[in-house]
């Protein structure tokens, strides 16, 4: 499990204050980690609710875009009955 899905998926289960800290904490995470690697870790996301934590952080077009692609690919995986 990448830093990013961890942070995701401490923002999933936090409120209020503490959810703001979580979300600013990946918002510099990621600030400071190269774009490949981003990328890499939103691929590998299997819960597709942890998508729209990722969108709060705010996602330039290129993440916004491979996130709608892992969205999409989550989706038909979920239907096959895959969770790959």
């Amino acid at each position: 499990m990448s830093a990013i899905e961890m942070y995701l998926k401490e923002a999933q289960t936090t409120k209020g204050t503490w959810h703001k800290m979580v979300i600013s904490n990946l918002r510099n995470y990621m600030a400071e980690t190269p774009e490949e690697l981003i990328i890499s870790a939103i691929n590998k996301i299997q819960d597709p609710l942890l998508l729209p934590i990722l969108w709060e952080v705010g996602l330039s077009q290129t993440l916004q875009d491979v996130s709608n692609k892992r969205g999409i690919r989550i989706a038909g995986s979920i239907k096959q009955g895959v969770t790959k």
